[in-house]
């Protein structure tokens, strides 16, 4: 039962996401939503080459977005336990 509602949700979310990063990518979403994403993302990468855990390389564009949703993850879920 736990695959299927996996599979499910991928399925659902997927096309979903792929949706909002094209539409972003176009320029119509930018000013609709998702800012704080991306400042994340840069607050995660600037913490990164700033601290010197690595320079600006591929290691830095992989530990920012591991950060930035980990922190997305976190305060999402605070705030469906509270909403609940």
């Amino acid at each position: 039962m736990t695959l299927l509602s996996l599979l499910v949700a991928q399925g659902v979310a997927n096309p979903a996401n792929l949706i909002k990063v094209r539409m972003q990518a176009d320029g119509r979403m930018v000013s609709k939503g998702n800012m704080g994403e991306l400042a994340c993302y840069d607050h995660a990468k600037r913490f990164v080459v700033q601290n010197q855990i690595s320079g600006d390389n591929i290691y830095a564009h992989t530990l920012a977005p591991i950060m930035s949703s980990l922190s997305a993850t976190v305060l999402s879920c605070l705030a469906d336990v509270v909403k609940t």
